[in-house]
């Protein structure tokens, strides 16, 4: 329990030596348990919408938890492909770790209930300092720049945004590729009919 209170001060304090002692010493447990509370607090936060806590607990531990080993194993596979030195477990760990701001969201469901403003709003200062978080947690894990670990870091936002285009375009083909029949096929018809 210690060393679980002395981690969320570091994350504070000090966030790159407290994600360097995670990620290099490849402190799951530590790291999941917070990432556990984390989302237990999320839960709570969504109380106001419904009574059904423990089931929101459970499906966003399930939900987030699948969602947080692809994200890791994507960035631990595009950190391998540029050279990088660290291991899967220990950027698990550490995005576990990084997901230490939305605990403070808590607070801005209750701003937000209070005054009915603000919630967005420390939801994309959340979502920055998460990111930066992440960023750090691949530069300590993998030994990168910080430069590096950005890039690494926007490569799944990157490679999501060119499948999406890639459906997009697909779509489009496909609906001009049904015009064109469309035409041809009225074309047809009226030379038929001519006749």
């Amino acid at each position: 329990m210690n060393y679980f209170l002395d981690l969320m001060y570091q994350l504070l304090a000090a966030p790159r030596q407290a994600l360097r002692t995670v990620t290099r010493g490849e402190k799951l447990r530590q790291a999941a348990l917070l990432w556990l509370f984390v989302n237990f607090l999320l839960s709570l936060s969504a109380i106001l919408e419904g009574p059904e806590l423990m089931t929101r607990f459970f499906l966003s531990v399930i939900v987030l938890g699948m969602g947080l080993f692809l994200h890791s194993a994507v960035i631990d596979y595009c950190a391998g492909f540029l050279g990088g030195r660290g291991t899967a477990k220990g950027i698990t760990a550490g995005f576990m770790a990084a997901s230490f701001p939305y605990a403070f969201a808590v607070f801005g469901s209750l701003f937000g209930a209070a005054f009915g403003f603000g919630e967005s709003l420390l939801a994309s200062v959340l979502f920055l300092w998460s990111f930066v978080l992440d960023v750090t947690a691949i530069s300590e894990n993998y030994g990168f720049s910080t430069g590096k670990a950005l890039l690494v870091a926007l490569i799944p936002y990157l490679l999501f945004a060119v499948f999406f285009m890639g459906l997009f375009f697909a779509g489009l083909a496909a609906a001009v590729s049904g015009l064109a029949q469309m035409d041809d096929a009225a074309l047809m018809e009226g030379v038929i009919q001519s006749i």
